[in-house]
């Protein structure tokens, strides 16, 4: 009965710490992209709108979440969104490429979150205007799935107007040339003028002093999380 005992209490031990190994080794489901936990969709809904967020992951490789809330312990709507991104591994690639949409019936707020190549694609001018399409909504829904339209759509206008960077460089070096082969004729120009006109003086000598160049990006971006009042 003793060697039973010590037996049934090893067993014991045994168990509890293979409990305590599966608590602490957290497995994440990455595929589920909807969380519901204000409860405000419907099973059709829900479907919905998963069927648009795989379209949107698949077309353009970029991680999109979507998430309802009621209750949550962070100070900050914005606090919330970054832990329970990081928390449940979102993301595409080694930068975790991703887009987060928050409807936050705790304080009426709703939220978009950026990540990874995902901060190059959206501006916060266009981050505000998904926002603005999306308060024009009443249907939770409907809110929803705006949110996904115009993110489809504000990224793809991006795509559009920002240049190929190989035709950028091409662009750069003609215009160097260019501007390359002024100078030298300007040059030229200049030292038929100082041959001719030996007693000019030298500080009103038509010369070329500087060049600056100034490059504008036009697809600049920076990281941008976007809130406002419903």
């Amino acid at each position: 009965m003793k060697y039973l005992k010590k037996i049934f209490i090893i067993l014991l031990l045994i168990i509890g710490v293979n409990s305590v190994e599966a608590t602490t080794e957290r497995t994440f489901d990455t595929t589920i992209k909807i969380y519901d936990y204000a409860q405000v969709l419907n099973e059709k809904e829900e479907n919905d709108l998963k069927k648009s967020v795989d379209k949107y992951i698949k077309k353009h490789n970029i991680d999109m979440v979507l998430v309802t809330i009621k209750h949550y312990n962070q100070n900050t709507l914005e606090e919330y969104m970054e832990l329970f991104y990081d928390t449940n591994k979102f993301g595409v690639g080694d930068n975790k490429s991703g887009i987060m949409f928050t409807m936050d019936f705790k304080k009426q707020d709703i939220g978009i979150k950026t990540y990874g190549l995902a901060t190059d694609l959206y501006s916060a001018n266009e981050l505000s205007k998904i926002i603005n399409k999306v308060e024009k909504k009443d249907n939770n829904k409907d809110k929803l799935s705006t949110f996904i339209k115009y993110s489809n759509k504000y990224i793809n206008e991006y795509e559009n107007e920002c240049f190929d960077e190989n035709v950028l460089i091409q662009i750069d070096w003609i215009g160097i040339s260019i501007i390359s082969l002024i100078l030298s004729i300007m040059m030229v120009f200049i030292g038929i003028l100082k041959s001719k006109n030996k007693n000019l003086n030298k500080t009103e000598d038509n010369c070329v002093k500087s060049l600056i160049i100034t490059i504008k990006e036009d697809c600049f971006i920076t990281t941008n999380t976007k809130k406002r009042k419903n």
